[in-house]
């Protein structure tokens, strides 16, 4: 995450013409082990070296996380060296891919992983979105 903050502070240096400052927007998939990280990167308390104020962020829902939440289940974040192909797919593709990497972990043939609460994972979510909400992301 620290080369948002280089990328935040670009976009403040740049201006178009003088008529308003440079704007710049970073996704990150809910499935991604740095997810959690990259949704307090607007917050406006804690190490204000880790925050990129001047930037927007979006988070990726896929349908499955939102299944996950509803019926009260797990979900995994993995890194994408791990699972290179996640953030190709959609719908059952990736429904089914993903499922695929969540059994990969359960054989050890993923070690780097973590589990949690899909629901409190999604408030988590939600909170973030609440906390940063604005005419341009409503």
């Amino acid at each position: 995450m620290p080369f948002l903050k280089v990328v935040n502070d670009t976009a403040v240096a740049v201006n178009q013409g003088g008529k308003r400052k440079g704007a710049v927007c970073s996704y990150l998939e809910t499935w991604h082990m740095d997810i959690e990280e990259f949704l307090e990167l607007r917050k406006k308390t804690g190490d204000d070296r880790r925050r990129t104020h001047d930037m927007n962020t979006a988070n990726w829902v896929p349908d499955l996380f939102m299944k996950r939440v509803s019926e009260g289940k797990h979900w995994t974040l993995f890194t994408p060296s791990d699972t290179p192909d996640l953030h190709d797919l959609y719908g059952k593709d990736f429904e089914e891919r993903y499922e695929f990497y969540e059994s990969l972990t359960e054989s050890g043939q993923i070690e780097f992983y973590k589990k949690v609460d899909a629901g409190s994972y999604g408030k988590k979510c939600f909170r973030c979105f609440l906390k940063q909400a604005s005419m341009d992301n409503i």
